[in-house]
């Protein structure tokens, strides 16, 4: 008789349809062996039995959207998230100036540009407040930043610059530089000037994150950027010990990366560690339509969001299909719905797997606005999507006050994250959380995907209800369908074969009312069958 590793026992929710659900699973070498009721696994054997009664036990939910290392750096310094008016800026910026060291940069994150009205914020409006040190506020897009006077002329930015991709110095009518800086591009100019993390911060931090995500349920999640030493990183990680999940790295190629940096991200490709891998490469078409450098079909109130981010778009087809060409899947960040639609088509020329094989070859993020003519598109030329429901939620006002909607217009805001049209189509929807743009824990994210509006806040319209998706859609989005939306064949299921990576929870999480699902408790996550509780039973981590 077969001595198992793990016999696991509880709710067990598949995620499977051919078996839907199961009282007991069997783990062999951290992969499923078999499948029963608990009486059928009272005549088993193993090594080590976890009964988790009447708990429910899902596959392990996988966060198809992180930066756990860009992101940690990035949402370095002051949370600026509640902000929401001059005074309050103005009080945040004088507080984070005092406790910071004399003439060190001050950093700050995730302010709304809505705190400024008609315009971008500036210099002027941080020099109220810091004079003396540098600053850099990351906006909440995480496409956009705004610097102070101090910063510009350490920088020496003057508006002059030129760039490979539509980033962007934004500039007075005098021709000189405002402070606000669109895109990456314009962003690094000040970058590289700041104080580097050293690495061993660098290493804490990532794995604060990674242990945060854990603790919230997550087992697994898609890294779609490009840092450097980013692997060198996630080694030093492993040398510590098992990863708090598994990663999948999506390195991004950005518009303008010379032909050895496309080179080397092919050559990257199935590089792996014990609970880690490389697969995959990200692309970007366009930004976003808070900073105005997203890709629509028309401009916004401003005139702007008329182009792509490349500044040729046939280069970023260019290289889509020569990735196609050696087998590596593409994901294509895509806001507006001519960068959309500009992806579908590229996508309409590649030779991976389509949906007629039930196998998206290639997948596209975001998707905030689309019209009515391209939602049977994905499914068409074979394309998955990947969505962020909490960007919807947690950045657009009911009654189109947020920038967003204001910058869009209420012909556009109707078609705002059409995840469920999306789907009805047959198309696979991923769901991720695209931490620290917006909090990570994969319940609250459910939870919003279903309601359409924050959640606890029952008195809040919701955004466009009709995109709602049902409950089993979104866990789907963590599980089954995340795992098809990357080709990924030993995972997203509870079934033979399977790795044994499971999500466990104190309650029901397909009964509980959705203002409700973030109270739920994380009971314990395993991947490859190794147990790990969350720091405390209250998954306080959220």
């Amino acid at each position: 008789m077969t001595t198992f590793d793990t016999l696991i026992l509880g709710d067990i929710r598949t995620m499977n349809p051919e078996m839907s659900t199961a009282e007991a699973v069997a783990v062999i070498n951290g992969e499923i062996a078999w499948l029963g009721t608990r009486a059928e696994a009272e005549q088993l054997t193993a090594q080590e039995t976890q009964d988790f009664g009447t708990q429910m036990i899902l596959p392990g939910f996988v966060d198809a959207h992180i930066h756990p290392i860009l992101g940690a750096e990035m949402a370095r310094g002051f949370d600026l998230s509640e902000v929401t008016t001059t005074q309050q800026l103005d009080d945040a910026l004088t507080q984070a100036a005092a406790s910071t060291g004399e003439g060190e940069w001050v950093f700050a994150w995730g302010l709304d540009p809505t705190v400024i009205a008609d315009r971008n914020i500036c210099a002027a409006d941080i020099d109220r407040s810091v004079v003396d040190q540098p600053v850099f506020i990351r906006m909440f897009d995480a496409h956009s930043g705004v610097v102070n006077s101090r910063a510009l002329q350490l920088s020496g930015v003057d508006g002059t610059e030129q760039f490979k991709s539509q980033s962007e110095v934004e500039i007075d009518a005098q021709g000189k530089p405002t402070g606000f800086l669109k895109e990456w591009e314009a962003m690094n100019l000040v970058n590289q000037v700041m104080p580097a993390i050293p690495f061993e911060t660098r290493l804490e931090l990532f794995l604060e994150v990674l242990e945060s995500m854990a603790d919230e349920g997550i087992t697994g999640g898609q890294i779609l950027d490009r840092t450097d030493g980013m692997l060198d990183l996630v080694r030093a990680a492993e040398e510590r010990g098992e990863l708090p999940i598994r990663l999948t790295f999506s390195p991004w190629i950005m518009p303008g990366d010379q032909d050895e940096i496309i080179t080397e991200i092919i050559d990257m490709q199935g590089t792996t560690g014990r609970r880690w891998g490389v697969d995959g490469v990200k692309l970007m078409i366009d930004g976003t339509i808070d900073n105005g450098t997203s890709w629509l079909s028309y401009p916004d109130i401003n005139g702007q969001s008329t182009r792509p981010l490349w500044l040729d778009p046939a280069s970023y087809r260019e290289v889509l299909l020569r990735l196609d060409a050696q087998g590596i899947r593409t994901t294509t960040h895509a806001i507006g719905d001519a960068g959309v639609e500009y992806v579908l088509d590229v996508i309409a020329e590649t030779t991976q797997p389509h949906a007629a094989d039930d196998k998206p070859g290639h997948r596209i993020e975001h998707i905030e606005t689309l019209p009515d003519r391209l939602v049977p598109r994905f499914t068409e030329v074979g394309a998955a999507v990947s969505m962020q429901p909490r960007h919807c939620t947690l950045f657009c006002a009911p009654d189109g006050s947020d920038n967003w909607s204001q910058r869009l217009g209420d012909d556009r805001r109707k078609d705002a994250w059409r995840t469920n049209s999306i789907r009805q189509t047959g198309a696979v929807v991923a769901i991720g959380s695209d931490w620290p743009v917006a909090p990570s824990d994969p319940l609250a994210v459910i939870a919003e995907g279903e309601l359409r509006r924050q959640v606890g806040k029952p008195e809040t319209e919701p955004v466009v209800p009709d995109e709602a998706l049902s409950r089993e859609a979104l866990i789907a989005g963590y599980t089954s369908d995340r795992a098809r939306s990357w080709g990924e064949t030993d995972r997203g299921m509870i079934a033979n074969g399977m790795l044994a990576d499971f999500t466990i929870f104190d309650q029901d999480v397909f009964a509980v009312d959705a203002d409700d699902l973030p109270t739920v408790n994380v009971v314990a996550t395993i991947i490859g069958g190794k147990l790990r509780r969350p720091a405390n039973t209250a998954s306080a981590a959220r």
